[in-house]
């Protein structure tokens, strides 16, 4: 009753949690309390100390098995109301294996659960998303990347499932999500870097696939009615820097749809994929188109 009754108890929140602890506490309860707020003027809206209050307390809690389930459904919440402030609480306490391994992981594991009953909300953050998860693989942090591993490993896995305008390509180690404004970020799991960005779309990216060999990637947005093939393949050292756009080797213009008619939910329809004659792409509307590639 107190996780589904969210919505009317989150009123009372600042006088019913304990106040913020000073900064460098090292409680499981003070996670969040430590270092500062980011400082990246690109960031969405500030954290809401409130809700950031309550899912510290909560992922505390979370640790006991006998209330797990009904605080995740808080978490989730909490997630709902802000998504923001549940990434940032969550990505800091990923990183705080001095608290514990399992306490780590499991705040990636809230993020896991967030993706899998709340994907809409996640979708304008994909790319915080991504690298919130990413900094648990920093490799000058060998604990905190072998401890992390696992969880990290789920949350990337759920995010291809979900959704079709972020990919990975396992031997190359690269795994790339379109954005909202076009753009298209290749990140290097090997380092847990930004590899590459891409330009050349004027719309948001609903469809990303790697090639077999991973020396392409195909991207589609239904907002600028195309589909664009980039090289991602090794290009020497030079050509391993973070580098953007003019990497296109390929742009199919396609018809125009009308993405006001159907749901918001029409990206879940997208489906792009590489095969012997090219590329199979399933648009928002359903149309199934065959592109081949030179």
């Amino acid at each position: 009753v107190f996780a589904i009754s969210f919505g009317l108890w989150r009123r009372h929140l600042a006088s019913a949690l304990p106040r913020r602890q000073p900064q460098g506490a090292t409680s499981a309860a003070a996670v969040a309390a430590t270092g500062n707020k980011p400082q990246d003027l690109n960031a969405p809206a500030a954290v809401d100390e409130e809700l950031e209050r309550l899912a510290v307390q909560v992922l505390a809690v979370y640790q006991d098995p006998q209330v797990a389930q009904s605080c995740l459904t808080v978490l989730v919440q909490v997630g709902n109301a802000d998504p923001w402030t549940l990434l940032q609480v969550m990505g800091k306490a990923a990183r705080r294996v001095d608290i514990g391994a399992a306490y780590a992981s499991s705040a990636i594991f809230v993020l896991v659960a967030f993706v899998q009953r709340s994907p809409g909300k996640v979708l304008p953050l994909l790319t915080r998303f991504t690298e919130a998860v990413l900094r648990c693989l920093e490799p000058s942090d060998p604990t905190l990347r072998r401890h992390s591993l696992m969880a990290v490993t789920s949350a990337l896995h759920e995010l291809v499932n979900t959704f079709p305008m972020v990919d990975f390509h396992q031997q190359s180690q690269k795994f790339a999500v379109g954005t909202s404004d076009g753009r298209v970020v290749v990140y290097d799991l090997r380092t847990a870097t930004k590899w590459r960005i891409l330009e050349g779309h004027t719309g948001a990216v609903a469809g990303l696939a790697f090639a077999g060999d991973g020396n392409r990637l195909s991207s589609y947005s239904a907002n600028d009615c195309s589909v664009r093939v980039w090289q991602t393949g090794s290009e020497g050292f030079l050509g391993g820097l973070l580098g953007s756009g003019k990497r296109c080797l390929k742009t199919q213009v396609l018809p125009p749809i009308d993405l006001l008619s159907g749901t918001s939910n029409g990206w879940r329809n997208v489906t792009l994929k590489w095969s012997d004659q090219g590329l199979k792409l399933v648009r928002e509307n359903g149309d199934n188109l065959r592109i081949g590639i030179d």
